[in-house]
């Protein structure tokens, strides 16, 4: 057995099957509690697929938009740390939405990223927006908003 497949049986044997462990919603842009089970599971050698980056909407049109993450009501640190990281774009030139694919497509840790679309022509506007330049920077940036309003509670 590879060592991949042994650490992955561990991680299993530990934890259960991956459905005891969901992580829909809870790695994007503001909310990372599911960062533990994503590097656990990396580190077993497993790909992760992540999805709902866009966290059902809000990281896409923006706490103006809406104030609804994972579909609920999103708490204020989470609303906060949402305008302060469209701000960050905004000076930057970039959208919100930019950030919060590129944010789960750039982790080396994730082997593939799906990003939902209500329309068909979201896929190519969505693919122009992965492959936007944001400023390294920026990035660390993010990181401080994100851990200045500190854990946000996983949806559900």
């Amino acid at each position: 057995m590879s060592q991949g497949a042994d650490g992955a049986a561990a991680l299993l044997r530990r934890d259960g099957p991956v459905q005891r462990r969901p992580h829909h919603n809870r790695y994007t842009l503001v909310n990372r509690s599911a960062d533990a089970l994503i590097e656990d599971a990396h580190n077993c050698g497993l790909g992760i697929v992540n999805a709902a980056v866009l966290g059902g909407g809000i990281l896409a049109a923006g706490a103006v938009a809406t104030a609804r993450y994972a579909h609920r009501e999103a708490d204020r640190p989470f609303l906060r740390a949402v305008r302060d990281i469209e701000e960050v774009g905004r000076s930057a030139g970039f959208r919100l939405a930019t950030a919060a694919i590129q944010f789960s497509a750039r982790d080396p840790q994730i082997a593939t990223t799906t990003v939902y679309v209500s329309r068909p022509e979201r896929v190519l506007e969505n693919l122009d927006l992965a492959l936007f330049s944001i400023p390294e920077g920026t990035w660390a940036t993010i990181d401080e908003i994100v851990a200045a309003v500190g854990p946000i509670a996983g949806p559900g």
